[in-house]
């Protein structure tokens, strides 16, 4: 058995009710953290950051669910840790501090593709018969203002490949321009309010707007 502390976590995005599928993966890590025993420790972190399809009632959901089958968790919603808050909504201020980082090395770069390019680019991709991966075209500009209306893309390489080694389905290997395209779905944007005042919201999913 390692000595060396071991973290898993499961994060459910609160939008509808939970996934048989979910329950298997929220499986897979309570044992992986309780095979390591108390060097173990089973997070359960809520998703939340789509605040128009996130609900309360979601979250109860999912927390009854996962206590009906026994996957109870270490740290987590009404289970204190020391790496709280275990909302994501709730460290909007942590995520943007590391954005900035990102931004400020020339890991990450602003796009303001809007809807309609991202829309023609997926039809295109679509006609062609072809994976829809974001063409990069904001990825050289030497300049997005962060006032207007943009997403935060991470800047992936597109050449090489990379490994993921994953303990249930083996080693993964991607191409550098697929993981560009996949990776870019992260991370923030920036929109107006009805009222013409500029706010952030924090997002892991996609480039929709």
């Amino acid at each position: 058995m390692s000595t060396t502390p071991v973290r898993v976590r499961f994060a459910p995005s609160p939008t509808g009710t939970l996934h048989l599928g979910s329950a298997r993966s929220a499986l897979y890590n309570r044992l992986y953290a309780r095979h390591h025993g108390g060097d173990g420790t089973h997070v359960l972190r809520i998703e939340d950051t789509d605040t128009e399809r996130s609900t309360p009632e979601n979250v109860d959901q999912a927390s009854r669910v996962f206590r009906w089958l026994g996957l109870d968790w270490d740290e987590g919603p009404g289970v204190d840790g020391p790496h709280a808050p275990y909302f994501q909504s709730q460290r909007g201020d942590r995520y943007r501090d590391v954005l900035a980082g990102m931004l400020d090395r020339g890991l990450a770069y602003r796009c303001d593709c809007t809807k309609e390019q991202l829309d023609a680019e997926r039809a295109q991709a679509q006609a062609d018969k072809r994976p829809f991966v974001y063409s990069g075209r904001c990825r050289s500009r030497m300049y997005v203002s962060p006032d207007v209306q943009h997403t935060i893309r991470v800047r992936c390489p597109d050449a090489g490949s990379s490994v993921v080694h994953d303990l249930v389905l083996g080693d993964s290997r991607r191409m550098g321009r697929r993981i560009r395209g996949m990776a870019s779905r992260l991370v923030a944007r920036r929109r107006r309010s009805r009222h013409g005042h500029a706010r952030e919201r924090m997002t892991a999913r996609g480039v929709r707007r």
